[in-house]
């Protein structure tokens, strides 16, 4: 309805617009026959084109079969007008035929051609319409037509040709297609008939074939306009994308560029579609092509969706990338999840190795995952879950993430089982972060093991989001941590606060182990001396990086490092520092910059100069650090012999081995000049892998004898004397590990070869004969032969400090078959036999000794009434009375 109104000027122009719509239905109806029969001339104009057998003789034919097709109800005539082409001046132009125009094109006057216009100077898209291939052809006004029904006209052009097939003129005819037009069968019009023909003909389908049937199916469905207004080779081509959409279910965006503005099919899954989604597609076609949409046209097949639309623009025509900006803008609208993805895996891995990946995790996700991520950020997912999957091993990306403010989100890929938060969390509180939240994402991909996608939401100790820059030395820490190539303790924040990398801070993780053995301070106070000041804990290193890499002056940064200390609080902590620091300048050798990158470090430390270590000082000494073994090589002098033992202390080993090393300097006397002595503590595997570690940590740091000459290791910065002599005997724990240090000797090429070991296949087992404990024994025959009894066959009472695995002690209490072993004690066990048998307790000594267990593996029936073997940590020990009068 019309609102009422009495508003003067309104009125007047509500007259004015009637009184002009009327008369467009005037000009209309008056000329209607005329346009019919300009119609009819045209189809024998072309008819007579035809029959010339003119190069255009089948477009003609079909132009003209459809100008009938036109008249007999395919078309409501609106407006009819003649343009012709013409030479003044020597230049071609283009202006209205003077008294041609009938219906809404009768106002000649209103033409912009109404006077002479160089064909030049005209718009592209008129003179593509005009001096193309095209004989005929179709397209939508921008202008609305104001008779019969509201909507944009349809625009029919038929070229007019001389008879050398120049182009002198142009009929025109706007109007609107009658309904009788768009129920009819696409294939059954006229000039559609004919392109279907030739599609059909250039696919080469067979007649009645599911491909034949299924392409003049979707030919039929097409938005006629489209049909009219497309070339046959763009309407294959949209054949085609419908045609493959049914194949994959992929979403498909075609678009083709207008005389002004574009055209676009989209096909989808008919469960892709909503109205909000047919919506937001015409709204962002239309922001592209600044004009409005001339044609909306949905159709809906069994399990597709076809939209259609086209669009009149004053903007110039989309480039290539334009357009396919505009695609891909569509094809987010409207395109699933899963599918987005793959476009992102499609444009980062290619298409194969897309579509293998997208098979593998496309719904591998959850619904939640897929409702809250991305696909670029799921993209980066599946690639760091299938690195995670084929190497068998975590990784890591950092990012920040809005989810939780003033947070970074620490993202861990995990094959296998997820990570245990008791267990994880720890890890990252060392390594200086705070950990707020965890969120945990389970992925399925099929055929594969169970993925997870962990993500901690983390802060710095300040609760700041992490630098951008520390990302990497974070993640490369972390997954250091992981893969056991380092320990995880508060040395770990030095990553983030003193701007260290790990292998960095592992160093100094190694100069604090060398001074808890040294008595120093016990670890959790040296480690946190470091990890308390982190600016000095950077100069330290540093120092050493100056000292090893190549550059001589440390001068500078060893006056920083001890400005650093004006900060420091206690003088715990000073002391502790100074004395890494005097540790680093005591340092000779080191195989921290070799290459290749070693995982266990050594450092050859002149001993005699420092005064915080214990008497007696060694000369030398080659502290191993590592993820396996931890241990160190005391030597008295430049020649100097002595055992490598695997000891059970690993606080404090070094002064396990520094005590063994005096021993071994005032027994080797008469051998050698002084005594040397190495011992080592399994931090993981067995221990003859420690063993093979510490061995091959040590070579690292010895010169080496080449044809005569003394050679030092490759690559490694030498502060210290000519230094290849080095030689390792067999001690506790170590007897039958001669071979492999040998074999290490001899793959390495050091000079010794199979001298650098005593014992072996190629000398004397240590253990096995014995030695040591057989020169005791006759020590013990001598001072009892000199009471009068022979100890061989004596029943001796004997007590002793060790046990059965012991080469001395073991070997020592299988001398006589006779000895009553009353009692003894290791680091572990007190061992009390009151009255032991001496047959029975020999015949379960010797098992022991064979199988290498000590005195918890002694058979309790083995023993006297009221014998025992107690452990040291037990808080009350009750004896029999049998044991308390033995002792």
């Amino acid at each position: 309805a019309v609102p009422r109104t009495t508003d003067v000027a309104a009125l007047a122009g509500l007259e004015q617009l009637i009184r002009d719509r009327l008369g467009d239905v005037r000009l209309v109806t008056d000329d209607f026959r005329a346009m019919l029969a300009r119609a009819q001339e045209a189809a024998a104009e072309l008819d007579g084109l035809a029959r010339s057998g003119a190069g255009a003789g089948e477009d003609a034919s079909a132009a003209a079969d459809f100008l009938h097709w036109l008249v007999d109800g395919g078309f409501v005539f609106l407006g009819y007008r003649e343009y012709q082409v013409m030479t003044l001046g020597g230049t071609r132009v283009l202006l209205v035929r003077s008294g041609s125009g009938l219906g809404l094109l009768r106002r000649e006057s209103r033409s912009a051609f109404s006077r002479p216009r160089p064909l030049a100077e005209l718009p592209e898209a008129v003179r593509v319409r005009l001096l193309g291939d095209r004989l005929l052809t179709i397209t939508k006004t921008i202008a609305e037509s104001p008779v019969h029904r509201r909507a944009h006209m349809d625009d029919v052009g038929i070229r007019q040709l001389d008879a050398t097939g120049h182009v002198i003129g142009e009929r025109r005819f706007i109007g609107l297609f009658t309904s009788k037009a768009y129920a009819e069968e696409a294939a059954e019009i006229p000039l559609l008939r004919r392109v279907l023909r030739q599609i059909l003909a250039a696919e080469q389908v067979v007649p009645g074939s599911h491909d034949h049937k299924e392409m003049v199916a979707i030919f039929n469905v097409l938005p006629k306009d489209d049909l009219f207004a497309a070339t046959p080779a763009e309407i294959r081509a949209d054949i085609e994308a419908v045609m493959a959409a049914g194949r994959t279910g992929d979403v498909v965006v075609s678009l083709r560029p207008r005389p002004t503005g574009f055209s676009a099919l989209v096909v989808l899954p008919r469960d892709r579609l909503s109205g909000e989604a047919r919506q937001r597609i015409l709204e962002t076609l239309a922001r592209r092509a600044g004009g409005p949409c001339l044609g909306d046209h949905l159709v809906l097949l069994e399990d597709r969706a076809l939209l259609s639309f086209t669009f009149a623009g004053d903007r110039p025509g989309p480039t290539g990338a334009e357009l396919a900006d505009v695609r891909d803008a569509v094809r987010d609208l409207v395109r699933g999840w899963k599918e987005r993805l793959e476009d992102e895996l499609r444009a980062r891995h290619g298409a194969a190795e897309a579509a293998r990946l997208a098979a593998r995790y496309r719904a591998a996700f959850p619904d939640e995952y897929r409702a809250s991520t991305p696909p670029a950020r799921a993209a980066v997912d599946v690639a760091l879950l299938e690195a995670a999957l084929g190497e068998g091993a975590m990784r890591v990306a950092l990012g920040d993430d809005r989810a939780l403010p003033d947070t970074s989100a620490l993202r861990l890929y995990v094959p296998g089982e997820p990570l245990v938060l008791s267990e994880f969390v720890p890890v990252l509180e060392n390594l200086g972060l705070r950990a707020l939240a965890e969120d945990q994402v389970v992925v399925t991909p099929p055929g594969a093991p169970r993925l997870f996608v962990q993500t901690f939401f983390v802060q710095d100790r300040q609760g700041r989001r992490l630098d951008a820059a520390a990302g990497p030395r974070l993640i490369d820490a972390l997954l250091a941590v992981r893969a056991g190539r380092v320990a995880s303790d508060a040395l770990g924040r030095l990553v983030l606060e003193a701007g260290l990398d790990w292998r960095a801070v592992d160093c100094l993780r190694g100069y604090a182990g060398h001074a808890v053995q040294a008595g120093v301070g016990p670890r959790g106070l040296v480690i946190d001396a470091l990890a308390r000041h982190p600016e000095a804990a950077a100069c330290l290193f540093e120092c050493f990086a100056a000292r090893f890499s190549g550059r001589a002056d440390t001068g500078a940064l060893r006056q920083r490092f001890l400005e650093s200390l004006d900060t420091v609080e206690t003088l715990r902590d000073d002391v502790t520092l100074r004395a890494l620091l005097d540790t680093i300048e005591a340092t000779v050798r080191t195989n921290y910059f070799a290459t290749p990158v070693p995982e266990t470090l050594a450092f050859k430390i002149r001993s005699s100069g420092l005064a915080h270590l214990p008497r007696p000082r060694p000369l030398y000494e080659i502290y191993v650090h590592g993820p396996a073994v931890e241990g160190i090589h005391l030597r008295a002098g430049l020649v100097a012999r002595g055992g490598i033992r695997h000891s059970d202390r690993p606080e404090d080993f070094r002064t396990e081995i520094l005590g063994l090393m005096k021993t071994q300097t005032v027994k080797n006397a008469i051998i050698v000049p002084v005594g040397a002595k190495g011992g080592f503590v399994v931090r993981r595997g067995t221990p003859a892998d420690a063993y093979r570690i510490f061995v091959g940590a040590l070579l690292d740091l010895t010169d080496n004898v080449v044809a005569g000459r003394v050679v030092p290791p490759r690559g490694l910065v030498v502060d210290d004397t000519e230094d290849p002599y080095l030689v390792v005997a067999a001690d506790k724990g170590t007897a039958g590990f001669s071979d492999l240090a040998n074999a290490i000797a001899q793959a390495r090429g050091f000079w010794l070869g199979d001298a650098f070991a005593s014992g072996g296949s190629h000398g004397y087992d240590h253990k096995a004969l014995g030695v040591t404990a057989r020169g005791a024994w006759e020590c013990v025959r001598t001072h009892f032969r000199e009471l009068g009894v022979d100890a061989d066959t004596a029943p001796l009472s004997v007590a002793g400090i060790g046990d059965m695995s012991g080469d001395v002690f073991g070997n020592g209490l299988l001398r006589s078959s006779h000895l009553r072993l009353h009692a003894a004690f290791n680091h572990r066990h007190v061992f009390l036999d009151p009255d032991p048998d001496p047959t029975g307790s020999f015949a379960e000594r010797e098992r022991l000794y064979r199988a290498g267990l000590g005195w918890d593996g002694y058979d309790p029936a083995a023993l006297s009434p009221g014998g025992a073997v107690v452990a040291r940590t037990a808080k009350r020990v009750v004896l029999s009375p049998e044991a308390q009068r033995l002792l």
